[in-house]
């Protein structure tokens, strides 16, 4: 099932101020998260966001809203989830 079956019709965004904060709309959870990588899903497909000093300011699981902050060196999609249950997935059942 993938992510825009799960959620509905979430809107995926995605706004990067100067490469120092991205705000995104439409992830559905986060895979996996350290200062280096930030694995999320979306309603578009899996989304890693990667950089130096990354923290997740803040997550809204009802609205699919991610703010994150540090230095972003890229950002990759690909449709493979990996069959990986979610951090916030596991905290929220």
């Amino acid at each position: 099932m993938s992510g825009q079956e799960r959620r509905g019709d979430l809107p995926h965004s995605v706004i990067i101020e100067g490469r120092e904060r991205i705000n995104l709309s439409g992830v559905t959870d986060v895979v996996s998260f350290d200062e280096n990588i930030i694995e999320t899903v979306t309603t578009r497909g899996y989304l890693s966001i990667q950089g130096n000093d990354l923290h997740i300011d803040s997550m809204s699981v009802n609205t699919g809203d991610l703010i994150v902050t540090g230095e972003l060196t890229s950002l990759v999609y690909s449709t493979d989830d990996r069959g990986r249950e979610g951090f916030f997935s596991r905290i929220f059942r």
